[in-house]
C-alpha cells in the first residue's frame, strides 16, 4: 500500500514505485482525475512493460469501455465494489494465472479483445452492519491516520455505502445499484478513536447520503457525543432528510 508524505510530479512518482518493485498498480479513476489516471499509466508501463495495470471507481465501472479502448495501457477495470473483486485478482496475478473469465466484476483483454464479465453481488446485503463484513484498514493497522495527515488536513472515514436516491447529476447510487449497507456503531466508534489518537482534527465522512437512514445516523451521533471524542467533521448528504432537531444534533456530534 502507497501513501507519499509528498505532492509529487510524475518523474518522482515513477522512482519512489520503482522502489517498490510492485506486481500490480491500482487507481482510482473519476471523470475529473481521467486524463492524469492516463498519463500516470503511459508513464508507469514505460517503466514498468509486464506490470498488470488496474483501475477502479465510478469511471472505471460505467465507461469501462471507452477507456479500455482509448488507453491501451490500463490492462483491466474493476467495476462497481473492488475488495472481493480485487483480492480474487492479486491471487490470480500471483499464481500467473490466466482464469480472468471466472472473475466476476472486471472488464479485461484478452486475444486482443475486450471481455465484460458480469457483475459481482454484493456482499452484506440485507444482513444488518452488512458492510462489517469488510476488514477495518484503520483497525488492522493497513491505513495509519497518521500517514495519511501528513498529505491531506484530514482523514476520509466511512460509516455506510450507497444510495437509494436517484439524482440526475451523481453517479454514486448507481454504483451501489441503488442498495445500502451500513457499519455498526461499535466499529465506526472503534475507527474513530484510532484516528483520534493519531492527532486527527478533521474527518471526512465519505458516505454517499450520510443521513438517509436517520436512525443510524442519529446513533452515530449520540455515540460520538457520549464518547466525547471532540472531532469535527464534514459529510454529503440531502436538504430533505433534515429537519431542525436533527441539525442541532449534527452540530453538537461536531
Amino acid at each position: 500500500f502507497f501513501i507519499s508524505d509528498n505532492s509529487l510530479g510524475i518523474v518522482d512518482l515513477m522512482n519512489q514505485i520503482v522502489d517498490i518493485n510492485p506486481l500490480v498498480i491500482g487507481l482510482t479513476c473519476f471523470n475529473s482525475n481521467y486524463y492524469l489516471v492516463k498519463l500516470i499509466a503511459k508513464k508507469l508501463k514505460i517503466y514498468f512493460p509486464k506490470i498488470k495495470l488496474v483501475i477502479g471507481g465510478p469511471s472505471a465501472t460505467f465507461s469501462d469501455l471507452l477507456i479500455m479502448k482509448d488507453c491501451p495501457e490500463i490492462d483491466l477495470c474493476v467495476r462497481r465494489e473492488g475488495e472481493e473483486t480485487t483480492f480474487q485478482l492479486i491471487n490470480n496475478f500471483k499464481k500467473d494465472s490466466n482464469a480472468l473469465d471466472l472473475i466476476e466484476g472486471i472488464t479485461f483483454r484478452k486475444n486482443k479483445k475486450i471481455i465484460q464479465n458480469r457483475d459481482r453481488v454484493f456482499l452484506g446485503l440485507n444482513i444488518k452492519n452488512g458492510l462489517d463484513i469488510f476488514p477495518s484498514p484503520f483497525i488492522e493497522g493497513i491505513i495509519n491516520p497518521a500517514q495519511m495527515l501528513r498529505v491531506n488536513k484530514e482523514v476520509s472515514f466511512l460509516t455506510s455505502r450507497g444510495c437509494t436516491c436517484k439524482c440526475t447529476y451523481c453517479n454514486f447510487a448507481s454504483m451501489s445499484q441503488f442498495t445500502v449497507r451500513h457499519h455498526s456503531i461499535e466499529r465506526s466508534i472503534a475507527e474513530l478513536k484510532i484516528i483520534k489518537d493519531a492527532g486527527v482534527n478533521w474527518v471526512s465522512i465519505q458516505d454517499d447520503t450520510f443521513t438517509l437512514h436517520r436512525k443510524q445516523a442519529q446513533e452515530l451521533c449520540k455515540a460520538i457525543i457520549n464518547q466525547k471524542l471532540g472531532l469535527n467533521f464534514w459529510l454529503l448528504t440531502r436538504s430533505d432528510t433534515l429537519d431542525k432537531g436533527f441539525l442541532k444534533l449534527l452540530y453538537k456530534a461536531g
